[in-house]
């Protein structure tokens, strides 16, 4: 059958449903640390630094997800920035991952972003995005919590 996907807003009651995707790219994450991370991109009136796009296959299943924020560039300025990106129909993923790339691209220059930035798990390759290239290798380390005296607070939802 053919693929008629259909991009709309990430929404609260996509969250709970995504959850699997989540632990697509972080199989240790929590129910409850994915609700709270999921919930800080959901479309709500007014926010306009974070959101979230989905796309729907024919029997309105969410066949991918892609999670976004206004971040700043070295190179380009204010830019998308797309923290996760997956596609989870394994039956046709480039008809999934065409539409949700196509709805960041309408999305970055609807609002006169010069780039968009997308981060994709490790084991993908730059294959996997055709038209895009690697601009850097972000490397992860983990490292202790600090004190609570010392901890850096984390931007509060209303701010992304």
């Amino acid at each position: 059958t053919a693929l008629h996907p259909t991009v709309r807003p990430f929404l609260q009651g996509d969250v709970r449903p995504t959850y699997a995707f989540a632990r697509v790219v972080s199989p240790q994450v929590t129910l409850s640390a994915w609700t709270a991370f999921a919930r800080s991109y959901t479309a709500r009136p007014g926010r306009t630094r974070a959101g979230g796009i989905t796309v729907r296959n024919e029997r309105g299943d969410c066949a991918g997800l892609a999670l976004w924020r206004t971040a700043h560039s070295l190179d380009h300025g204010a830019i998308l920035a797309v923290d996760l990106f997956i596609v989870a129909d394994f039956d046709r993923p480039a008809g999934v991952r065409a539409q949700l790339l196509r709805g960041l691209e309408s999305l970055a220059a609807e609002r006169g972003f010069p780039a968009l930035h997308v981060t994709v798990p490790s084991t993908a390759s730059a294959a996997s995005l055709p038209g895009y290239h690697a601009d850097a290798t972000v490397m992860c380390r983990a490292v202790s919590a600090p004190s609570t005296r010392h901890r850096a607070e984390a931007p509060a939802a209303s701010e992304r």
